[in-house]
C-alpha cells in the first residue's frame, strides 16, 4: 500500500523513528552492561521489556505497581508521545474546533497526555485483575520476518499467568477506553461520535508496533549505531 511521504501521519512515524532508533540504542547498551536482569525495566521511549535471556515468570503484585509507575509516569517518554501524536493533530487541525496556534497545541497536548494516562491506567488494572503481561518479551525466534511478524502480534496478544498466550484485551480496553472517556470528556460536541472513538482507538494501537519492532531489533540497532558513530 502506497503512504504518501507528505502526509503528517508519515512524517510523524520517520521523526519518530529518527528519534527513538539512536535513544534505544544507548539504552540497549546500558542494559548489556549490567549483569542482572531487572524484570521491570523499563525504557525511555518503549515501556518495560524482557530481555530474551531472561526466563519468563509471571509479574507479581509489586512488580506490577513499578512497571506501571515508572513506564505511565517517571518516564520522559510519557511527554514525548504526548509531544508528537498533538503535533500530528495540530498538523490535521484536529479537532478544528480548536484552532491554531500555542493554545491550540496546548489543548490537543493537554487532550493526548491525559488520554495516554486514561490508556495506562485502564491496561494496568485490566491485565492485573485478568493476570495477563504487560511487558514486551523479546522473541527467541530468528529471521527478519519470523521476529518482525511477533513484535506486530505482542500488540494484540499477550501471556497470562500460565504462561498461554491469549488476546491482549487489556491493551485493547485500555486503547478504546481512554478514547471514549476523552471524547465524550472534553473533545468539542461535534465529535462526540463512536467514529472518532475507533479512529483515536486504532491510531494509539499503532503507534506500540512501531515501538515493538524497534524494541525487537535492538541489538542490531545498537550496533549500527556504534558503528554510524564511530
Amino acid at each position: 500500500m502506497y503512504v504518501p511521504t507528505d502526509s503528517p501521519m508519515s512524517k510523524y512515524f520517520i521523526t519518530l523513528l529518527v528519534c527513538a532508533v539512536p535513544t534505544y540504542a544507548q539504552a540497549t547498551a546500558q542494559e548489556q552492561s549490567s549483569r542482572m536482569v531487572d524484570e521491570t525495566r523499563v525504557t525511555y521511549l518503549f515501556g518495560s521489556v524482557l530481555p530474551k535471556e531472561a526466563v519468563w515468570q509471571p509479574l507479581t503484585a509489586e512488580q506490577r505497581r513499578k512497571i506501571y509507575w515508572k513506564s505511565s509516569w517517571a518516564n520522559p517518554g510519557v511527554v514525548f508521545r504526548s509531544l508528537g501524536t498533538a503535533a500530528l493533530d495540530q498538523a490535521d487541525n484536529d479537532p478544528a474546533e480548536w484552532q491554531q496556534g500555542f493554545a491550540g497545541y496546548s489543548r490537543r497536548f493537554g487532550s493526548r497526555f491525559a488520554s495516554y494516562a486514561l490508556q495506562d491506567a485502564i491496561q494496568a488494572g485490566s491485565a492485573a485483575a485478568l493476570g495477563y503481561e504487560v511487558r514486551y518479551l523479546r522473541c527467541r525466534c530468528e529471521g527478519f520476518g519470523n521476529r518482525f511478524a511477533y513484535a506486530a502480534m505482542q500488540n494484540f496478544v499477550t501471556k497470562n499467568r500460565e504462561g498461554k498466550w491469549r488476546a491482549n484485551l487489556p491493551q485493547w480496553f485500555g486503547s478504546l477506553g481512554g478514547s471514549a472517556i476523552a471524547v465524550y470528556g472534553w473533545y468539542p460536541e461535534s465529535t462526540r461520535n463512536g467514529n472518532e472513538i475507533l479512529r483515536n482507538a486504532a491510531f494509539q494501537l499503532a503507534v506500540p508496533i512501531v515501538f515493538n519492532a524497534i524494541v525487537e531489533f535492538g541489538p542490531e540497532i545498537k550496533t549500527a549505531f556504534l558503528f554510524w558513530r564511530r
